[in-house]
Protein backbone atom coordinates (compact mmCIF):
# COMPACT_ATOMS: atom_id res chain seq x y z
CA UNK A 1 0.00 0.00 0.00
CA UNK A 2 1.49 3.30 -1.07
CA UNK A 3 1.35 5.87 1.69
CA UNK A 4 0.57 9.40 0.58
CA UNK A 5 2.46 11.72 2.88
CA UNK A 6 0.08 14.68 2.48
CA UNK A 7 -2.94 12.60 3.50
CA UNK A 8 -1.19 11.31 6.63
CA UNK A 9 -0.13 14.83 7.61
CA UNK A 10 -3.71 16.06 7.15
CA UNK A 11 -5.11 13.23 9.28
CA UNK A 12 -2.51 13.85 11.99
CA UNK A 13 -3.32 17.56 12.02
CA UNK A 14 -7.03 16.83 12.44
CA UNK A 15 -6.35 14.30 15.20
CA UNK A 16 -4.00 16.67 17.03
CA UNK A 17 -6.64 19.40 16.92
CA UNK A 18 -9.25 16.94 18.22
CA UNK A 19 -6.85 15.86 20.95
CA UNK A 20 -6.19 19.45 21.96
CA UNK A 21 -9.94 20.17 22.02
CA UNK A 22 -10.73 17.16 24.20
CA UNK A 23 -7.65 17.58 26.39
CA UNK A 24 -9.37 20.57 27.96
CA UNK A 25 -12.04 18.27 29.26
CA UNK A 26 -11.68 16.84 32.71
CA UNK A 27 -12.21 13.26 31.57
CA UNK A 28 -8.85 11.49 31.50
CA UNK A 29 -10.15 8.43 29.64
CA UNK A 30 -10.88 10.54 26.55
CA UNK A 31 -7.40 12.05 26.74
CA UNK A 32 -5.77 8.60 26.96
CA UNK A 33 -7.94 7.23 24.18
CA UNK A 34 -7.13 10.04 21.75
CA UNK A 35 -3.44 10.00 22.75
CA UNK A 36 -3.31 6.24 22.12
CA UNK A 37 -4.95 6.71 18.72
CA UNK A 38 -2.36 9.34 17.78
CA UNK A 39 0.50 7.09 18.90
CA UNK A 40 -0.91 4.11 16.95
CA UNK A 41 -1.33 6.21 13.82
CA UNK A 42 2.27 7.38 14.16
CA UNK A 43 3.48 3.78 14.60
CA UNK A 44 1.44 2.51 11.65
CA UNK A 45 2.66 5.36 9.47
CA UNK A 46 6.26 4.53 10.41
CA UNK A 47 5.72 0.85 9.64
CA UNK A 48 4.09 1.60 6.28
CA UNK A 49 6.87 4.03 5.43
CA UNK A 50 9.54 1.44 6.26
CA UNK A 51 7.73 -1.25 4.28
CA UNK A 52 7.59 1.03 1.24
CA UNK A 53 11.29 1.80 1.57
CA UNK A 54 12.19 -1.90 1.89
CA UNK A 55 10.12 -2.70 -1.21
CA UNK A 56 11.90 0.09 -3.06
CA UNK A 57 15.28 -1.28 -1.91
CA UNK A 58 14.29 -4.77 -3.07
CA UNK A 59 13.23 -3.41 -6.45
CA UNK A 60 16.46 -1.45 -6.82
CA UNK A 61 18.50 -4.51 -5.82
CA UNK A 62 16.83 -6.55 -8.55
CA UNK A 63 17.56 -3.82 -11.10
CA UNK A 64 21.19 -3.59 -9.98
CA UNK A 65 21.62 -7.36 -10.30
CA UNK A 66 20.04 -7.25 -13.75
CA UNK A 67 22.39 -4.46 -14.82
CA UNK A 68 25.38 -6.37 -13.40
CA UNK A 69 24.45 -9.43 -15.46
CA UNK A 70 24.13 -7.31 -18.60
CA UNK A 71 27.46 -5.62 -17.89
CA UNK A 72 29.16 -8.97 -17.34
CA UNK A 73 27.74 -10.25 -20.63
CA UNK A 74 28.92 -7.14 -22.46
CA UNK A 75 32.40 -7.48 -20.94
CA UNK A 76 32.57 -11.11 -22.08
CA UNK A 77 31.45 -10.14 -25.59
CA UNK A 78 34.07 -7.38 -25.65
CA UNK A 79 36.78 -9.84 -24.58
CA UNK A 80 35.69 -12.30 -27.30
CA UNK A 81 35.77 -9.49 -29.87
CA UNK A 82 39.31 -8.56 -28.82
CA UNK A 83 40.46 -12.16 -29.13
CA UNK A 84 38.73 -12.47 -32.49
CA UNK A 85 40.42 -9.33 -33.82
CA UNK A 86 43.81 -10.69 -32.72
CA UNK A 87 43.08 -13.99 -34.47
CA UNK A 88 42.05 -12.14 -37.63
CA UNK A 89 45.36 -10.29 -37.56
CA UNK A 90 47.25 -13.56 -37.23
CA UNK A 91 45.14 -15.04 -40.04
CA UNK A 92 46.31 -12.29 -42.39
CA UNK A 93 49.94 -12.83 -41.38
CA UNK A 94 49.65 -16.59 -41.99
CA UNK A 95 47.98 -16.03 -45.37
CA UNK A 96 50.77 -13.67 -46.41
CA UNK A 97 53.41 -16.22 -45.39
CA UNK A 98 51.54 -18.99 -47.24
CA UNK A 99 51.35 -16.85 -50.40
CA UNK A 100 55.07 -16.14 -50.27
CA UNK A 101 55.90 -19.81 -49.78
CA UNK A 102 53.55 -20.94 -52.52
CA UNK A 103 55.11 -18.49 -55.00
CA UNK A 104 58.63 -19.81 -54.40
CA UNK A 105 58.04 -23.06 -56.27
CA UNK A 106 55.94 -21.66 -59.10
CA UNK A 107 57.29 -20.98 -62.55
CA UNK A 108 55.63 -18.53 -64.84
CA UNK A 109 53.89 -20.38 -67.73
CA UNK A 110 55.17 -17.77 -70.21
CA UNK A 111 58.70 -18.82 -69.39
CA UNK A 112 57.86 -22.48 -70.07
CA UNK A 113 56.24 -21.58 -73.41
CA UNK A 114 59.28 -19.47 -74.33
CA UNK A 115 61.65 -22.38 -73.52
CA UNK A 116 59.49 -24.77 -75.61
CA UNK A 117 59.52 -22.25 -78.45
CA UNK A 118 63.34 -22.00 -78.24
CA UNK A 119 63.69 -25.80 -78.29
CA UNK A 120 61.40 -26.09 -81.32
CA UNK A 121 63.31 -23.25 -83.02
CA UNK A 122 66.61 -24.95 -82.24
CA UNK A 123 65.32 -28.30 -83.63
CA UNK A 124 64.03 -26.55 -86.77
CA UNK A 125 67.29 -24.75 -87.33
CA UNK A 126 69.22 -28.00 -86.80
CA UNK A 127 67.00 -29.87 -89.26
CA UNK A 128 67.68 -27.17 -91.85
CA UNK A 129 71.37 -27.51 -91.20
CA UNK A 130 71.89 -23.99 -90.08
CA UNK A 131 73.19 -25.05 -86.72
Amino acid sequence: MKVNREEIIAILAILVSIYLYYSRSSDEIVNYFIGTILILIGVFYSVWYLIDKFEEIKKNTKEINKIKRKLKTKEEINMVNQRLSKLEGWKEVIENIALRRSKKGQIDPRIILFIIFLIILFMFLRSQGII
